[in-house]
């Protein structure tokens, strides 16, 4: 969930013991050279010590935390990440740092109340500009020392994500009740060439997270972060998306994304088109929780995050997870596999031509979220949107032996790993085996 808010900084104290020597060198105190100390009146000198000693401890604290994190041997969680990372190569857009204000994070919560007369640190919190903020690329090498400037808790409904900002970027940690599911349904999106987030898998207890927590907790004055992330067995760490959520958009966001109403614009079958792949990777899952299509609820429009990067709007998907049905439940199971193939024989049919009930369904959803009506045209780019996938699913090698290495993994991690009984192949190929009998003409 990406939002913007509006609040004071957070200054603590080795905050402002690491800005000191900026601060003394910009007064012309700090830069003086060792032999010109003498001249220096008393104050000046004490200054000057005090600057130098700011910096010597910020670099052995840096220093201290990159010894620690290098003795940490590449385990499970790093294996995951460089099959995620390969995965993912094709996905490397360039975000808009600055964003059209239709577009941008949600309004600012309203002010809370302050528990003192005057503001302190517990009533402020750090200052995120979410429409313009960036990713941090590469998340193996983000050390939690001082680079880590800030951390602040989702506003948007969440009380187990946070956005932490570092030198390099953006990040997002966050806890999971499902940690395996979404891990196994973020490689599967990632492997159809559909945007998601890039992921690690961080395990409590071991000395990268025990730096982590401890760094966080420096940052956050109620201590929000580092109580939350204590109590998990496993976070993750994800990249940040700069955006606004599907659920977050009025008309006129609706009207500046996707063009005027009833004369959709180029980035508007854009979008569309990709919502639609998101809808069949979805339905390859059995993840209702976005928008319905096969299912009987409203969904969670909040999992779809639209972003402006170099190559136009991308739609990404987030908190993704897969629901199998057991073998055990021969009826569930059967019925889910006939709806399916209705719907994938008919878009084969004139997916391209005609709207389809299921699909008018969607439609429906999004004029009630969005108060914008997509027409004909744009229920043709989300069934087109499908096709993409389900009609080239003969051409995409998706096999037994690529799911179970992405269990195995999940596995080494930990076999305690909540959400490892829903990774199952066997669900996802029997729904991909439909794809590719039924999903071409």
């Amino acid at each position: 969930a990406n939002e913007s808010h509006q609040a004071e900084p957070v200054f603590h104290h080795s905050a402002i013991l690491f800005s000191l020597p900026i601060f003394l060198n910009f007064l012309g105190i700090g830069s003086k050279e060792p032999e010109k100390m003498s001249q220096m009146n008393p104050i000046k000198q004490r200054l000057h010590a005090a600057a130098a000693a700011a910096a010597a401890r910020e670099e052995q604290e840096t220093a201290r935390i990159a010894a620690i994190l290098s003795e940490v041997a590449l385990g499970r969680e790093d294996e995951l990440w460089h099959v995620e990372d390969k995965l993912m190569k094709d996905q490397r857009w360039t975000f808009l740092r600055e964003v059209p204000k239709e577009l941008a994070a949600a309004a600012a919560p309203a002010e809370p109340v302050k528990k003192y007369k005057w503001a302190t640190s517990v009533d402020a919190a750090p200052t995120f500009d979410y429409a313009s903020s960036l990713p941090r690329e590469n998340l193996l090498d983000v050390g939690w020392g001082p680079a880590v400037t800030a951390v602040r808790r989702s506003g948007a409904g969440s009380l187990g994500v946070f956005f932490v900002e570092t030198d390099k970027g953006t990040v997002v940690l966050k806890g999971s009740r499902s940690m395996a599911s979404e891990a196994f349904a973020a490689l599967l999106t990632a492997r159809l060439g559909i945007s998601t987030p890039r992921w690690r898998i961080i395990s409590n207890g071991t000395k990268e997270s025990t730096v982590m927590i401890a760094r966080l907790a420096t940052l956050d004055p109620m201590k929000h972060a580092s109580i939350f992330l204590n109590s998990q067995a496993h976070m993750f760490l994800n990249s940040f998306v700069p955006g606004k959520s599907l659920a977050q958009f009025d008309t006129a966001a609706s009207v500046a994304l996707l063009g005027p109403e009833g004369s959709l614009s180029t980035d508007g079958v854009s979008v569309l088109h990709q919502i639609g792949r998101v809808l069949a990777l979805d339905v390859l899952l059995n993840n209702g929780d976005r928008l319905p299509l096969l299912w009987q609820n409203q969904g969670n429009a909040g999992n779809l995050i639209i972003s402006r990067t170099s190559e136009g709007p991308k739609v990404y998907s987030i908190d993704t997870q897969v629901f199998p049905i057991g073998a055990e439940h021969t009826a569930q199971l059967e019925s889910y596999h006939q709806r399916v193939t209705d719907l994938v024989k008919a878009l084969a049919a004139s997916g391209t031509t005609a709207s389809l009930p299921a699909f008018t369904l969607v439609r429906d959803q999004l004029r009630s979220l969005l108060h914008y009506d997509i027409g004909d045209r744009g229920v043709l780019a989300l069934q087109a949107g499908f096709l993409d996938v389900s009609g080239k699913a003969k051409a995409i090698a998706l096999d037994r032996f690529e799911l179970e290495k992405w269990v195995t993994l999940l596995r080494g991690v930990d076999e305690t790993l909540v959400g490892l009984d829903a990774a199952q192949p066997d669900f996802i190929l029997d729904i991909w085996d439909i794809f590719r009998v039924h999903g071409s003409a």
